[in-house]
């Protein structure tokens, strides 16, 4: 579990800036196109391999509980055009503003906000104030706050001035759709870590050279130094915490798992090779832009480009396709 952690904070490391800011000589750096894996790697058979995970199901209630958590995308939501009444159930889009004495308070006003009406998300009645609201109508919905709420508004009489912009709801199909692209994408993840270390038992593997391993033991300790910042630590202190091991000897840990992630990026390079998997340029440059979302400008895109390591987020896409070749060809276990 700790080697995913880190593994995972490797990948991400595709969308930081340029290595070269980290003191190596950049030609130095060794990627998977600066050499022949099957020169380190003699492949196991890698087709039609067992896994122990069972594959994923997505049910009604997955459905329902994706709703009342807020957990699609703006995709799965279409608009109500039969009626212009909110009803329970329905996704309405509100502006709201929030006074108490006739003041307006902390926290008490959003605008554009989605609120699922019935989901108990809010202050009680206001979603039954919402409820047989027009698209375009507005009015004041007086509550008092519940006497077990925070302190400052605990037993507080104030009221809501709510605007309903419109109504939508969920389209269950292309909800259906986007949780088992989800479920899909975590299944082959799984299952790739699996046979992964199938594979390693079955292969043959000379250590990856020394420059691939540098620039990754670079992107990590990037990674482990941001995310330890983040929590107002020192990298050795965090490592030591989150992945095992002493502060002391933190740099020896990265530095043994960053070689383990390079033999299995060669491992994954040299099925890729066998089977013709490639990762274009039009699917690196798409790629980011998904990324950045649906509605991001060329500009964006091309800036977002700039930024990266581009050869390292090439060889990233590679290997998440190899191991959904991996995740398709594999068998499921015998119980």
């Amino acid at each position: 579990m700790k080697k995913n952690r880190l593994m995972a904070l490797l990948f991400t490391g595709a969308m930081l800036l340029s290595m070269t800011a980290c003191g190596k000589d950049p030609s130095e750096l060794v990627y998977l196109k600066d050499f022949k894996p099957d020169k380190y790697v003699t492949l196991g058979d890698y087709t039609g391999l067992p896994t122990t995970i069972a594959a994923p199901e997505v049910t009604e209630d997955d459905i329902d509980t994706a709703i009342m958590n807020s957990g699609l995308s703006d995709d799965c939501k279409v608009p109500v055009g039969d009626r212009d009444v909110v009803e329970v159930g329905d996704l309405a889009n509100i502006d709201f503003v929030g006074t108490m004495d006739g003041e307006e308070f902390e926290g008490g006003s959003g605008a554009g906000y989605d609120l699922l009406i019935g989901s108990g998300s809010f202050v009680p009645g206001f979603e039954e104030g919402v409820v047989d609201m027009k698209v375009g109508e507005t009015k004041d919905i007086a509550l008092t706050f519940p006497e077990n709420y925070y302190e400052e508004m605990a037993g507080k009489d104030v009221v809501f001035a709510v605007t309903v912009n419109s109504i939508s709801t969920y389209d269950r199909e292309k909800a259906r759709e986007e949780l088992e692209q989800s479920a899909k994408e975590t299944y082959n993840s799984q299952v790739a870590a699996e046979l992964i270390d199938t594979l390693k038992q079955s292969s043959t593997i000379k250590d990856a050279p020394s420059g691939m391993v540098d620039r990754m033991n670079q992107t990590l300790i990037s990674n482990v130094t941001a995310q330890a910042g983040a929590y107002g630590m020192d990298a050795g202190a965090f490592v030591a915490a989150v992945y095992g091991g002493t502060a002391d000897n933190y740099e020896e840990t990265l530095r043994t798992y960053s070689q383990d992630v390079a033999n299995q990026y060669m491992i994954l390079a040299a099925i890729a090779e066998k089977e013709n998997i490639t990762v274009t340029d039009e699917e690196v440059t798409e790629d980011i832009r998904a990324s950045l979302g649906a509605d991001a400008t060329d500009d964006e895109v091309a800036s977002m480009m700039e930024s990266i390591d581009e050869e390292a987020y090439r060889e990233y896409l590679l290997t998440m396709k190899v191991c959904d070749f991996l995740a398709e060809n594999a068998v499921t276990a015998e119980e």
